[in-house]
């Protein structure tokens, strides 16, 4: 796909993650699935192909020297940043207990919790659960909407 075709996607999920951003903040909770399919498009979408994982995501292939704002900052960790990669195999505890990246984190939301579809195997878990998920999905489209404002050129750090 086309550099040009691939900005514009980003631009429009970006835009996309900061209206739902601020819905979320307004106190549409719910806001948080929309949130997590944006993140999944641009960050760790992929298929399979003949048994091989192959990447569907815009960044890797529009940016692939962007660097995202950790999610662990503290005091000591203020203005750390990682690779796009990296920063998806960060560890959360979305239950408070079990560690995952934050990439399965973000596929689980998609593929489980509503994000673009619905489990209905399993149990879905407490409502702390998905009150936990939703501030993780929050944090993460935070730190990618403002790694991503001076890529596109748009106020988008700002949520």
């Amino acid at each position: 796909m086309q550099a040009d075709v691939l900005l514009e996607y980003a631009r429009d999920a970006a835009r996309i993650l900061r209206r739902s951003a601020a819905l979320f903040d307004a106190g549409e909770i719910a806001f948080y699935r929309v949130m997590a399919v944006e993140l999944r498009l641009l960050l760790c979408d992929s298929t399979r192909i003949h048994d091989a994982r192959v990447d569907l995501s815009v960044l890797p292939g529009l940016f692939p020297d962007l660097v995202i704002p950790a999610l662990d900052r503290g005091t000591a960790d203020e203005g750390r940043v990682l690779p796009a990669a990296a920063w998806l195999e960060q560890t959360v505890e979305p239950d408070g207990s079990t560690r995952v990246s934050l990439r399965q984190l973000i596929r689980q939301v998609c593929d489980q919790d509503g994000g673009a579809h619905v489990d209905r195997r399993g149990d879905p878990g407490h409502p702390r659960l998905h009150a936990s998920r939703a501030r993780l999905i929050r944090a993460a489209s935070g730190a990618v909407l403002e790694a991503l404002a001076p890529r596109l050129g748009e106020n988008l750090h700002d949520v």
